[in-house]
Parts: C-alpha cells; structure tokens; sequence
C-alpha cells in the first residue's frame, strides 16, 4: 500500500524510507522548489517511513528526545 506525505506551507519535513531491499533514501517534503524540497512524496508499499522536521530546534529537541540519526551513505541510496 502507497502512503503519501504532504506539505502545506509548514516547516520543511525531512523523510527517512527504508525499502525491503534494504536500501533507503532520504528526502525533504517541502515547499522550497528550489531547495531541492518537494512539495508532496509517495512512500511505496512496504517501505518503512518516519520523519522528523527538517531544522531541529532545541524546542523540538527538548519534546521528542534524540531524533533518528543521519544514515550513513553505505545505507542510503538517493532515489529522485
């Protein structure tokens, strides 16, 4: 089953997929076209997602603990 992730002109929202092959990407669903953020991002069935915002601030620091980590790039693979 496909999910989607959608920005409505709030802050910036970084997405961690991790894909049943084992590879996985990273991408900020965001209104900033020129950035590189996309405004709306389709999660494919089985993937595993979970995002965070994309600047953490000590606020959102304080709330929710340590965020995920930054995957390293022997984990990741870009998928535009």
């Amino acid at each position: 089953r496909t999910s989607s992730t959608t920005n409505y002109l709030g802050a910036p929202l970084k997405v961690l997929m991790l894909y049943p092959d084992g590879t996985g990407a990273v991408s900020i669903v965001g209104p900033d076209l020129a950035a590189g953020e996309r405004p709306q991002l389709f999660v494919p069935g089985g993937a595993f997602h979970t995002s965070r915002p994309a600047k953490v601030t000590p606020c959102c620091q304080a709330r929710s603990g340590r965020m995920w980590s930054r995957p390293t790039s022997s984990m990741v693979t870009s998928k535009s």
